[in-house]
């Protein structure tokens, strides 16, 4: 079995045609291997063949996926008690701030049973005890939704999933068939007794998270938690969340490699580093700091 360490040194001497190849494919003899995160722990991975992200941290380390986000987020975990990680998906950013502090109480919310079942494994493999599973989409209303999920590709885990069928043609992600299932939903106010004081909160729901905001309210108004997010420009909702996280003080920002910026929600493209993916989405930082915004 050849040590992690020879692959990527291998992906770093490929010319770009060949990363932009090995990148999606599983690493000769590798079975598990560690991530190493920006304060030198290590978070450990397998089941490569699931995921993609997973097979893309195992070439490039902590680049694999969302860099810049993955800083931002493990600085802000350091101090977070209470911390919420609504589509966790395998539970990436839910290990990295049960691993950040020790102390934390993390609830992780994934209603894909697939994903569920691999979040676990991660938990158990990487002894996070502190972790809570909700196995639940956080929507404004209870009950049962329809979850719309695309055609897999290079994964065996479902690549996405959103109650907004966002898959369609010409929409976001819309050039591929669409499985539906059936999902339990809550929204997040009705949580609160259980959760307790919640200092930080990652939001991706693909185009759902205008509603994971607003079905929180109460919650949003009492910690007034830092919240990193993606969010989907184009859908007009997204505003309603924001004027309300406004409302209530926060400032917001682009999650750039060189720092935080400020959001320009109205002209995304005025940021320097603007692409054509960043005018349809972007992650962005969320906080009622005055001062102080945290460095990664």
């Amino acid at each position: 079995m050849l040590p992690i360490s020879i692959h990527r040194l291998l992906y770093r001497l490929s010319p770009a045609s060949a990363r932009s190849h090995l990148k999606n494919q599983l690493p000769f003899g590798v079975n598990r291997f560690p991530l190493v995160l920006p304060d030198g722990q290590t978070l450990i991975f397998d089941h490569l063949e699931c995921c993609k992200i997973i097979r893309r941290f195992a070439w490039k380390g902590i680049h694999g996926h969302e860099p810049d986000t993955i800083r931002l987020f493990h600085a802000l975990a350091k101090h977070a008690l209470g911390v919420l990680d609504i589509g966790a998906y395998f539970g990436l950013y839910a290990l990295i701030a049960a691993k950040t502090n020790p102390k934390a109480v993390v609830h992780a919310f994934e209603p894909v049973p697939e994903n569920l079942q691999l979040l676990r494994h991660l938990l158990e493999l990487n002894h996070s005890a502190h972790i809570f599973v909700h196995p639940i989409a956080i929507a404004r209303k209870p009950g049962n939704a329809t979850l719309y999920i695309p055609a897999r590709r290079r994964s065996a885990l479902p690549p996405s999933g959103s109650l907004k069928n966002c898959f369609l043609p010409g929409e976001r992600f819309g050039d591929g068939a669409v499985q539906t299932m059936q999902v339990r939903t809550k929204p997040l106010d009705s949580l609160i007794a259980d959760i307790g004081h919640i200092d930080l909160v990652k939001i991706d729901t693909e185009e759902t998270e205008h509603d994971v905001i607003l079905s929180g309210a109460r919650m949003f108004q009492r910690d007034r938690p830092d919240i990193v997010m993606e969010v989907i420009f184009r859908n007009p909702q997204v505003a309603d969340a924001l004027a309300f996280l406004r409302e209530l003080g926060y400032r917001f920002f682009h999650i750039d490699p060189c720092g935080l910026s400020p959001f320009n929600q109205r002209h995304p493209q005025s940021s320097k580093r603007a692409t054509t993916e960043d005018l349809i989405g972007c992650e962005i930082f969320c906080t009622c700091l005055d001062s102080n915004l945290p460095r990664y």
